[in-house]
């Protein structure tokens, strides 16, 4: 008898949702502000992650599942980035469309 993780290896898991790019601002905090308690942060660094359905993928392909995604993303620098990202982890990214409509974040 094959265990789960045999029987799952030999499937294409198809996961359609929204995908985000996660953004982690790294920094330090040296003093709290005069005006209310709160720290001071200090920006040094940023971070980019896979984020949604994305990091679902992400996680499939990381147990050696082999994954497509379904989802629509802007066609802007950050589309252009989870695209790239996309591409770097080796999920399928033919069923990703490419859209000038509105994101979540555009103002």
């Amino acid at each position: 008898m094959t265990n789960l993780k045999q029987r799952l290896q030999s499937k294409n898991i198809l996961v359609a949702g929204d995908v985000m790019l996660d953004v982690y601002s790294l920094g330090e905090v040296r003093r709290i502000s005069p005006e209310a308690p709160v720290p001071v942060f200090k920006k040094l660094a940023e971070r980019h992650a896979l984020g949604g359905a994305s990091n679902v993928a992400v996680n499939l392909v990381s147990s050696g599942q082999r994954a497509s995604l379904l989802t629509a993303i802007g066609a802007d620098t950050n589309g252009n980035r989870l695209m790239e990202m996309i591409g770097d982890i080796s999920i399928d990214s033919g069923l990703v469309h490419r859209s000038e409509r509105r994101r979540t974040n555009s103002r």
